[in-house]
């Protein structure tokens, strides 16, 4: 029997396509070690849990993960929205990080033999 006291996934405030999710999987109620970690994960709280395999740590792991990744998101597209466009995307690569790479390849610039 279910413990009344228990905390369901669906009063965990996780996504909607996360509780789709649970529910597709035929999950109805959280183990014991998804019901402790998940809040205090979503909570952004370090954790370390043991428990036996296949009581759900995985999930326990996953499920805050692909909330934190879907929020992020969310708020991504809020921003690029509110400005009209996509966030600035710049790669930095160091000069002297590039130029050992090219040094050994045939025909590159500075480097190789010809």
């Amino acid at each position: 029997m279910a413990d009344p006291d228990s905390l369901g996934f669906e009063h965990m405030g996780l996504d909607p396509r996360l509780l789709q999710a649970v529910t597709d999987l035929g999950w109805s109620r959280p183990t014991l070690i998804q019901e402790k970690a998940i809040p205090l994960a979503l909570e952004g709280k370090d954790l370390l849990a043991r428990a036996r395999t296949g009581s759900g740590k995985t999930a326990a792991y996953a499920i805050p993960m692909l909330q934190l990744l879907l929020h992020r998101k969310a708020s991504r597209a809020d921003g690029e929205a509110r400005r009209g466009g996509r966030d600035p995307v710049s790669r930095v690569e160091p000069p002297a990080a590039a130029e050992p790479a090219a040094a050994g390849l045939p025909g590159a610039a500075g480097g190789g033999r010809s």
